[in-house]
């Protein structure tokens, strides 16, 4: 589903096609297929820490709880829509498609008119505070919004009330409640079309679990309880159409997705009264619109100014980076201490948004690898995105505004230890055996960095000899890789299980790893094994091919001169040899002339070590 918002006139306008939304099929046990057509209805329901998010289809009959498998649709409510689904036995819906017919506009400009309407229950007729006071309120959120909107937006709050329903508190019905009200408010002289919304406020009712709930671009909003400026502000940013701004935290274990994260935005942290990020902005028309303050889209490295995004002052009031590879804007922007900002902390501050979803605004954790949240990019710290290849650098901030570098350029080096690993791990040798193994090293830094050259070394037990070939610094590209002979010697006098260390260092980072290996030596349980075949290269060229496999025990037998005889079918004899390799393993080749007779050759393979000494045969046809 793709959706774009338009600010057009006042209203903010979102410009969809006919289309449907497919989800996966209902839980097993789910009723019977029905389908509805009515009027979406999208509501936070907003706790003092976290928030869950609702949907109900409104009928002429009922009004339908919809269930979703994934995520609900991203509209806004009173979207005229037909859903099909089934039906459970609490009257719920399991929705499986959505067909939107049409799209609601919600006012974003100008002057809103808000009617609060104060009612208490006749069960429970207390007033906690007075009309007066929710006035104070009032006042505050219009302030706010004036504020966030640089003076484009006013809600005109009307109070009436404290009225008294007849209605049971037993269940959290605040529908019925609303109903209710809006009865006593007429009845009480008041015309409800005249008002865009209307704020329902309540004392606090321990059926609803909730402190405030509200309308996703629709007219309503409830208070349980404290009339608050936080609570007020929060449910109004609903009305006006935008959902929670969140935080990705991270840590070297990952990163976690926090619902009310964003620690200086009204509809983010707890008890934060904070302007909307530059994302919730831009979605109303706040910013980048018409005659609205400019985000300037910043596709080339330089050092761009962003003015303090409080003030109506100056222009540009934030910066953004298109990032094709998830369809995601970077936004920067500036705060300082001034206006409805005194409590939330100033600086630079990073945050993601996507043009195609609402519920996208996530501020960025800018030391993802430690267990501390930080929000700031201070002056002197950088951020880079290795993905897109650009790094965003604080160079000032004050209570003007801030200088912020952007750098773009091909994938920054983001240096990485060497990977090591050792071949074989384990081999057993005889007292003064030379054993040898494969050192291999890969380069693992980024592909923006420079080949470096990477240096080995072993440590090995006193009165061990060591050898390393090449025995200088290899040159490797970030992820090639080559192969390094390690060979250890033992004291004539050795006995017992031995470990050593070999280790690579990255000459240019410094960084380093280093893999453990282990020389067996003792008396050696020699056993050779040799197979041949009929080879040919080069045309007409033939080949006997023999290979020699040589084991101490069960660990493969290095560095051991396997002697091979050949016996042709006439009786003549012929010798080759080769040396075993890491792997215990030795390839010899015999060359067969024009003359060679055809018929059965036999092979005999000789190994010897430390006094010990196995033999192996086989044999290979010639035609």
């Amino acid at each position: 589903m793709s959706r774009k918002g338009i600010v057009a006139g006042v209203a903010t306008v979102w410009m969809l096609s006919s289309m449907s939304i497919t989800a996966q099929g209902p839980p097993p046990g789910v009723g019977r297929p029905v389908a509805f057509e009515g009027e979406l209805d999208v509501l936070y329901e907003d706790g003092e820490t976290d928030g869950r998010l609702l949907y109900f289809l409104d009928t002429p009959a009922r009004r339908i709880p919809l269930r979703f498998r994934g995520e609900g649709p991203d509209m806004p409510s009173r979207s005229r829509v037909r859903i099909t689904g089934n039906l459970a036995d609490d009257g719920s819906v399991t929705t499986t498609e959505v067909t939107t017919m049409a799209v609601s506009a919600t006012g974003t400009f100008g002057e809103l008119p808000v009617l609060v309407i104060l009612f208490n229950f006749s069960s429970n007729p207390v007033q906690p505070y007075t009309p007066a006071a929710a006035a104070t309120v009032n006042t505050q959120v219009r302030d706010f919004y004036m504020e966030n909107s640089y003076r484009q937006t006013s809600l005109t709050f009307a109070v009436t009330g404290w009225h008294t329903i007849t209605a049971s508190t037993a269940t959290c019905d605040y529908w019925d409640w609303a109903t209710l009200a809006d009865a006593a408010a007429i009845k009480a002289g008041f015309n409800l079309a005249a008002y865009d919304r209307r704020v329902y406020a309540f004392p606090h009712t321990g059926a609803c679990s909730w402190v405030g709930l509200g309308d996703v671009s629709g007219p309503r909003s409830w208070i349980n309880g404290g009339y608050r400026t936080r609570v007020v502000a929060h449910e109004q940013g609903h009305n006006f159409g935008n959902r929670h701004s969140h935080a990705r935290k991270c840590d070297s274990a990952g990163c976690v997705n926090v619902n009310y994260g964003d620690d200086r935005d009204v509809l983010g942290a707890g008890s934060i009264v904070g302007h909307l990020n530059a994302f919730q902005k831009e979605r109303l028309g706040w910013l980048n619109y018409g005659a609205s303050p400019v985000i300037q889209t910043v596709n080339s490295s330089n050092d761009y100014w962003i003015d303090n995004y409080e003030t109506l002052g100056g222009n540009v009031k934030g910066l953004k980076i298109w990032n094709a590879a998830n369809g995601t804007y970077y936004y920067i922007e500036t705060r300082e201490r001034v206006g409805f900002d005194t409590g939330v902390p100033p600086g630079v501050t990073l945050h993601t948004g996507s043009p195609s979803s609402s519920d996208s605004s996530y501020q960025i954790d800018l030391a993802p690898s430690t267990s501390t949240w930080d929000s700031t990019l201070d002056v002197g710290q950088a951020v880079t995105d290795a993905a897109l290849g650009v790094t965003m650098t604080t160079l000032s901030a004050g209570l003007d505004g801030a200088l912020v570098r952007v750098t773009f350029g091909g994938p920054p080096c983001v240096p990485a230890a060497p990977a090591v690993a050792l071949s074989p791990s384990t081999q057993s040798g005889a007292p003064g055996a030379t054993l040898k193994y494969t050192l291999t090293v890969t380069n693992k830094s980024g592909a923006g960095c420079a080949a470096s050259l990477f240096t080995a070394s072993a440590a090995v037990p006193t009165g061990w000899g060591v050898s390393l070939t090449p025995a200088a610094a290899v040159s490797l590209a970030p992820g090639a890789s080559s192969s390094i002979a390690l060979s250890v010697t033992a004291p004539a006098a050795a006995s017992g299980s031995y470990s050593f260390k070999a280790a690579v260092a990255d000459g240019t980072s410094g960084l380093s790893t280093s893999a453990t290996g282990t020389a067996n030596i003792g008396a050696v349980s020699l056993a050779v094994n040799i197979s041949g075949a009929l080879t040919s290269e080069k045309g007409n060229s033939r080949f006997l091919t023999f290979t020699v496999t040589a084991k101490n025990g069960s660990d493969p037998l290095s560095g051991a001169t396997a002697n091979i005889t050949i016996t042709a079918p006439t009786g003549g004899t012929s010798n080759i040899s080769a040396t075993t390799n890491a792997s215990g393993v030795a390839v010899a080749k015999y060359s067969l002339k024009p003359k060679d007779p055809s018929g059965t050759y036999q092979a005999k393979a000789v190994v010897s070590a430390a006094g010990a000494t196995a033999t192996a045969t086989t044999t290979v046809a010639v035609p």
